[in-house]
Order: structure tokens, then C-alpha cells, then sequence
């Protein structure tokens, strides 16, 4: 009975995984420098599902091996550390397709796929010592690569937070981290294996591994929804990542810049003389549509990209960020924070029958709580000590 119900739930995953498979070969994403990580990313997942739905149709070839379940069992460890691998590679690029390169995701996919192929050998060929030592090798092996991608997924999640709250609206980052509850779901359920794996051997409790097959596939599920409803808003996060396009040295070989350098350096004095003269003409024009763009009131606009800001103002996203870092001296978000505050006490003293929370939202925060915590942290008091004191906080007792 218990081998049936196994079947039964292995045979969910593995249309499971040939669903997700399928879709995220399916889905098209428009092709350019920015969503090359993206690609990426979809690419090798679908690859991943692919390799999860073959180790579990051949599972269920050999489901007539002696103790079914103990194979069952040492198949989902393969299928575990497959997806940990490729989903680490995936949501790693997914933030920074520069921060984890081919060749190293390649060599753990390499090892993980030789000591699964070996570990389902010996098995069948009945080899129990073997199988031990290399069920002991395969569990070591995926717990030190488990360990390296929770440390490097850290890393460049923490950088890429940091990129959003230096480039977006206050409350923007909140589209990233479905990717890292999504990352913790997935290392908790790739180490239950292993704990099962260790409550087997002493109570040999084999419904177990029908309950751990049957969370895989909700996993799954989970991961590819959250994924996929990503992929429709995927705009804004590529936007904030291809910053560091902004300094086009910084993507040329280094050779290539210096020679650059030695040719400018060689060039007629005059040439730097029109650059700097155009460039003023340029921060002039951009101060104009700034200050009309304010008096518009159009900082109240929300999940709104550079590339669409920029556009609003007639220049590129390239050169609002050099004005802002020369002329003003504040990135655009803080200085636009600035200005939604601003609005904001305004409309506290004028309209005192409307709640902090529309206020609010009328001023461009699309979060109560970020509204409150903009809000004390420049004016010093919380909106509501703001409307009580008419706008002297200092007289508040």
C-alpha cells in the first residue's frame, strides 16, 4: 500500500515538473542587455525541472527494486541538490547575471549529476557498502554546496536591496523579496531530505517520504507562481540593475580604456571645452523641466521607472543621474522623498478630515508604514503629532 501511494505521489511530481518545465520554455521575454540575466535565469529553470522530471521518471521505472521507499528516497536527495544547485544559479542571476559565473555553476552540476548517476548504480546492483559511502559523499557534497549559495545568494541579495532603496520608490524592494523567502523555502525543503533520510535509518517510518514527495510538488508550485507573476513586472527590477551601465568604462576591457584615454588625452583641448559647454546646456534644460515638473505636482507618481521619469523630462535616465549627482548632490529618490513630505505636511494642515493614510497616498507612498517612517525620519514627529501641533512640533509637551 505504502509503495502505491509512493507512486502515486511521485507520478504528481513528475507532471509537475513537466508542466513547469514546459511553461517557462514557453514564456518569451523581450531580448536586451538588461534582461539577459533574466533569460538566464528561466533558461536554466526550465532545464532544472526537466532533470528533476527524468530522475523521477526513472524512479518509477525501477519502482520493483527491494525497498522501494529507501530508493525513493536517495532519488529525491539527487533531486533536491539538482534544484538547489539550479536555483541558486537561477535566482543568483536572476539579481546579478555577472555574480556567479558558468563555469563554476557548471563544475557543481557536473558533480552533482556523476555522484547521483553512481549512487543509483550501486543500488541496483545491490552494492550496500557502496551505497552507503556514496550516499555519505553525495549528502557532504550537497551540504558544503548548500552552505557556499546561502552565503554567496546573501551577498548579492543584500547588494541588490541596497540598489533598490538607491534607485526607486521607498518601498520598491518589496518586489525582491518573494525571491528570498522563495531562496529559505527552498534550502529548508532541500536539508528535510536529509533529516528524513536520518529518521528512516532509525524508525523506518516509510509514509514519511509520501508526505516529503507530495510538499516537493507545493513547492514547486509555490516557486514557479511566484516566478511567473515576477516575470510580468520584471521592468523595474531590470531597471535598477542595469545602473551600472551608466559608466560605460566600467564595462570595457581595461587595455581598451586606456587606449581611449591616450587617444582623448592627444586630442584638441577644445573638444573637452564643447563637452563641458553642452553638458551645462543640458543640466540647464533638465533644471527647467525639473521645476515644472514639480509646480505639476507629478512627484506623487508611483512605480514609476527611470526610463519613464527620464522620458517625463525629455533627456535619459543617464543624464537625470549626472545632474542629480552634480547639482544637486542627493540621489533623485531622496530628493523626490523630500518633496512627497513636503506635500504631505501641506495637506495634513489643509485637510485635517482626511486620514494620514490617504494623505499618503496621494503624496506617492504606496505604504502606510513608509509613509510614517519617511515622515519622522525627516520632520522629526509622526504625521499625526505634525497635524496636532499645526506644524510646530518643538511645542509638542
Amino acid at each position: 500500500m505504502i509503495n502505491t501511494y509512493l507512486e502515486l505521489s511521485l507520478l504528481i511530481d513528475l507532471v509537475a515538473s513537466v508542466c513547469f518545465s514546459l511553461i517557462f520554455a514557453l514564456i518569451k521575454i523581450p531580448r536586451s542587455d538588461y534582461s539577459r540575466g533574466l533569460c538566464t535565469s528561466k533558461q536554466f529553470l526550465s532545464g532544472s525541472f526537466a532533470a528533476i522530471a527524468a530522475v523521477l521518471w526513472f524512479t518509477l521505472y525501477h519502482r520493483d527494486v527491494a525497498d522501494f521507499p529507501r530508493f525513493a528516497t536517495l532519488m529525491m536527495l539527487v533531486v533536491t541538490a539538482v534544484s538547489a544547485v539550479v536555483m541558486s544559479y537561477s535566482l543568483i542571476s536572476l539579481l546579478d547575471d555577472k555574480f556567479m559565473g558558468r563555469d563554476l555553476f557548471l563544475i557543481n552540476v557536473i558533480i552533482i549529476a556523476a555522484l547521483g548517476i553512481a549512487l543509483a548504480r550501486v543500488y541496483l546492483h545491490g552494492h550496500l557498502l557502496a551505497t552507503k559511502v556514496l550516499t555519505g559523499i553525495f549528502v557532504a557534497a550537497h551540504v558544503l554546496q548548500c552552505v557556499y549559495h546561502i552565503i554567496r545568494f546573501n551577498a548579492i541579495y543584500v547588494g541588490s536591496r541596497k540598489r533598490f532603496k538607491d534607485y526607486y520608490d521607498e518601498d520598491d524592494d518589496r518586489r525582491i523579496r518573494w525571491i528570498r523567502f522563495c531562496y529559505i523555502i527552498m534550502m529548508l525543503t532541500d536539508m528535510f531530505i536529509l533529516v528524513y533520510m536520518g529518521f528512516y535509518l532509525l524508525f523506518q517510518r516509510e509514509l514519511i517520504i509520501v508526505v516529503y514527495v507530495l510538499f516537493y510538488s507545493l513547492f514547486m508550485l509555490y516557486f514557479s507562481s511566484n516566478y511567473i507573476s515576477f516575470l510580468s513586472s520584471h521592468k523595474i527590477l531590470l531597471d535598477a540593475f542595469a545602473h551600472e551601465t551608466l559608466d560605460i568604462t566600467s564595462r570595457q576591457p581595461a587595455r581598451r580604456v586606456r587606449d581611449k584615454n591616450k587617444e582623448a588625452r592627444k586630442g584638441q583641448a577644445g573638444l573637452y571645452a564643447s563637452q563641458d559647454e553642452a553638458r551645462e546646456k543640458e543640466f540647464k534644460r533638465i533644471s527647467k523641466a525639473l521645476s515644472n515638473w514639480v509646480a505639476e505636482k507629478r512627484f506623487r507618481e508611483y512605480d514609476k521607472s527611470r526610463d519613464e521619469i527620464a522620458g517625463q523630462l525629455n533627456t535619459t535616465k543617464e543624464m537625470l543621474q549626472l545632474y542629480f549627482s552634480v547639482c544637486v548632490g542627493e540621489d533623485f529618490r531622496s530628493w523626490r522623498t523630500a518633496l512627497r513630505i513636503e506635500d504631505a505636511k501641506k495637506l495634513l494642515l489643509e485637510d485635517r478630515k482626511a486620514s494620514t493614510n490617504v494623505i499618503a497616498e496621494i503624496c506617492g507612498f504606496s505604504d502606510r508604514s513608509n509613509f510614517h517612517r519617511q515622515f519622522s525620519h525627516i520632520v522629526g514627529c509622526s504625521p499625526k503629532e505634525w497635524r496636532e501641533s499645526e506644524g510646530h512640533p518643538e511645542n509638542l509637551s
